[in-house]
């Protein structure tokens, strides 16, 4: 008999340019308590794209900031699944500025 093929697992998946992105500019939280969308994206990420428990972390991490709420979080997410293409220039700018917007409540109000 022959010996049996065994099925090894996929390999690991490749940091995408806009994950690292957020790996490398928004993984602490901001000193100054101005929340960026980034900051959020990064919560989200790390939390397996789970709008309730990105939520329940922007909360607990600043509680001031709590104007977070599931519908900004759910969008954050769709606007981040939109930028397909990082490594084109004018994707990858569009991407760092939406990135950088801070979280207040007149931008909270645009994007619901």
């Amino acid at each position: 008999m022959g010996k049996k093929n065994t099925r090894k697992p996929p390999p690991p998946k490749k940091t995408g340019l806009n994950h690292q992105h957020l790996i490398d500019f928004y993984q602490s939280p901001p000193d100054d308590g101005k929340l960026k969308n980034g900051h959020v994206l990064f919560i989200y990420c790390q939390n397996g794209k789970s709008v309730a428990k990105t939520v329940r972390a922007v909360c607990h991490i600043l509680p001031p900031a709590c104007t977070t709420n599931a519908n900004h979080v759910r969008t954050l997410g769709t606007n981040y699944e939109r930028f397909k293409k990082p490594s084109q220039e004018t994707e990858r700018r569009n991407f760092v500025h939406f990135c950088e917007i801070v979280i207040d409540n007149s931008t909270l109000y645009k994007l619901l």
